[in-house]
């Protein structure tokens, strides 16, 4: 399982990685939720609970670790998406 991978680099890797794997995991969930909710509204605080992080601290890592905001990456994937059905004509224009 998951936590017991974790406890393993915690033991390997001292305090520090586990952080990181963390980190990782809690940006992980933010993007789980992205791609669940990506026809619905999303909001931060939502997302951040998601994460177990403040919308502020959740923002951050998220940032740091995609190289872009969580409302940069909600649209850049609901346009690639569109982007998708319009060459694939699964949808026209106006839709």
């Amino acid at each position: 399982s998951q936590e017991i991978l974790l406890h393993i680099c915690y033991i390997l890797f001292g305090g520090i990685e586990m952080e990181r794997w963390e980190v990782i995991d809690a940006v992980q969930k933010m993007q789980d939720y992205i791609k669940e909710h990506i026809n619905d509204n999303i909001n931060m605080e939502d997302l951040a609970r998601n994460s177990g992080y403040s919308k502020r601290h959740a923002i951050r890592l998220f940032k740091n670790i995609l190289g872009k905001s969580p409302a940069e990456y909600i649209r850049a994937l609901r346009l690639t998406d569109s982007a998708k059905n319009l060459i694939f004509g699964q949808k026209q224009i106006i839709e």
